[in-house]
């Protein structure tokens, strides 16, 4: 009898127990609050359908701000306090806590909640992953950026974003298997690192297999996620415990992409035309290439091109070489003054912020009404310079800073094209195409006046119409001398000249589908950030 009576209450409890968490999933406040006038000990139902997850599991799963704070505050009425603390860090039979859901989904509302009501933040699931592994999992910043910004904690988050899982891995390496690209570059770029080596060794570290966050972005084929890496200093030559790198890892699951994107890393890019993909610092080296480039052309045109190239018995001629004399130095000038404006003028850099501006966000967002839907998300703000991020923003991985309608960096003015310079920098490609060319023409005119039937060169552009016999013009170095300096001036200017023209080509081309697409329906985002739906509490290691 005891048996059938005690049979009969566990029933009775499991019946009550399917109906408040079916209320739970429905969003029904209304019949929460109806059914907790019963007071009914909540905390102890368990969903055996969701390894035996509470009534907190469930809500906060949910993302129901009102159903948490509805069934915190009865519990706590209810309930000792030490037996309460116990139910906010109750943990499910994965050892997934409340707050690692919460972490999960992002809600800094629902963290703030279980927070203030002693949610542990160094709580651990049955495979060793913490809250900042959840975040990364849910590619979330925000409960990221809540749980770094909390200065009174800010040594045991430190902990927790360096930590691993018992696989070994950090929250980096489940952010590249979860192609949680956001909150990826919010881990690389966080000020918890003492120096760059520091934050060197955490982007290349290992888990028990021998995987870094870039093998485990190959092998899960995340394009994005390998070029960010890549950029941000992975180093792509590390071997799995296989002996695999990430491009072995690629080449043998037959990434065509991936193994395109890797081969690129190893090799030097000059013209500019795709993305970089690996860690590039500023540097003035080009520039300085670019005065040195003028000076020997100067040289050179001043010893042997326009002598030779501009000279003429017929007085015709002479007029008109004297005007493609004037041209090219016109076209000399055009090219300095434009170069120069775009060294020194501000292309449209945004006023970068700091993490204050974030932690007045979070806390505006806490502080909204509960009844209105938070629709903070820190992934519309970059991650180092914490402005809000337009359409046709971008940060620049060299220049370290945000810039409005960003195009491209150019490496030869070391500095970005972007709104304020744009047009600039369309102008300088115009002039540049027609001082590239024009210096091809009179190289081209010097080698067939070269081997024309004059007595004399005249130097008369530069020397007040003195003139030599071409004997005494080559006498000083050698008869070809000044031949081989005009060929070799004519093939350096052939090797600018080509990308500089293709370069020219692809931006009117932007110009002109710009223009178009302004009047259709006005320029669309060229990035489109996907979904992610990944299972909590998956594990790649098995």
């Amino acid at each position: 009898m005891k048996e059938e009576c005690t049979e009969s209450f566990l029933s009775s409890e499991q019946n009550e127990g399917y109906e408040f968490f079916s209320y739970i999933e429905s969003g029904s406040e209304s019949k929460i609050k109806e059914f907790l006038k019963s007071e009914p000990h909540i905390w102890e139902y368990k969903d055996e359908n969701n390894d035996n997850s509470t009534v907190l599991h469930i809500a906060v799963f949910k993302k129901s701000y009102e159903i948490t704070e509805i069934i915190i505050e009865y519990c706590s009425s209810f309930q000792k306090e030490y037996e309460f603390i116990n139910f906010i860090n109750c943990q499910n039979d994965k050892g997934v806590t409340a707050l690692h859901y919460a972490s999960f989904s992002g809600n800094i509302k629902i963290i703030d909640l279980l927070i203030k009501n002693k949610a542990e933040l160094n709580a651990t699931t049955k495979r060793g992953l913490n809250i900042i592994h959840y975040s990364a999992q849910g590619n979330k910043p925000n409960s990221l950026m809540y749980f770094y910004l909390k200065k009174e904690d800010r040594n045991c988050i430190k902990e927790l974003i360096k930590g691993k899982d018992d696989g070994g891995s950090t929250p980096l390496h489940w952010a590249a298997y979860s192609n949680g690209e956001d909150v990826l570059m919010y881990l690389i770029n966080l000020n918890i690192f003492h120096d760059e080596n520091e934050r060197q060794n955490y982007i290349d570290k290992q888990d028990n297999q021998g995987y870094t966050p870039l093998h485990l972005s190959v092998s899960c084929k995340s394009r994005r996620i390998v070029m960010k890496l890549l950029q941000s200093g992975a180093n792509a030559e590390i071997k799995d415990n296989k002996k695999r790198t990430p491009l072995d890892l690629a080449n043998s699951k037959g990434y065509r992409e991936i193994v395109e994107i890797l081969n690129n890393h190893k090799k030097c890019q000059i013209c500019n035309f795709k993305a970089p993909v690996k860690q590039i610092k500023k540097s003035k080296k080009n520039i300085i290439l670019v005065f040195f480039f003028q000076a020997i052309t100067g040289v050179i045109l001043y010893f042997s091109v326009i002598p030779i190239a501009l000279h003429s018995d017929n007085n015709e001629n002479n007029n008109f070489n004297i005007y493609c004399f004037f041209i090219f130095v016109g076209l000399l000038l055009l090219f300095f003054i434009i170069y120069i404006t775009l060294l020194i003028k501000n292309p449209g850099e945004i006023t970068k912020n700091n993490e204050d501006t974030i932690k007045v966000l979070l806390k505006k967002e806490i502080n909204e009404d509960k009844k209105e839907k938070g629709d903070l998300d820190l992934a519309k703000y970059c991650y180092k310079c914490f402005v809000e991020k337009t359409k046709d923003s971008k940060h620049c991985i060299v220049c370290e800073k945000c810039y409005e309608d960003f195009d491209h960096h150019c490496y030869w003015i070391n500095k970005c094209v972007a709104k304020k310079n744009y047009y600039f920098f369309i102008l300088f490609l115009f002039i540049t195409f027609f001082y590239l060319s024009s210096l091809l023409f009179l190289c081209i005119k010097g080698i067939i006046n070269y081997y024309k039937d004059e007595k004399k060169y005249c130097f008369y552009l530069f020397s007040f119409g003195i003139n030599a016999s071409k004997e005494e013009f080559s006498s000083v170095f050698g008869e070809y001398f000044h031949l081989i300096l005009i060929i070799l001036l004519l093939l350096i200017n052939a090797a600018f000249l080509l990308p500089e023209t293709l370069l020219l080509f692809l931006h009117l081309n932007v110009c002109f589908s710009n223009l178009k697409a302004k009047k259709k329906k006005g320029r669309k985002s060229s990035i489109s950030m996907k979904l992610i739906d990944n299972s909590v509490g998956s594990d790649y290691n098995n």
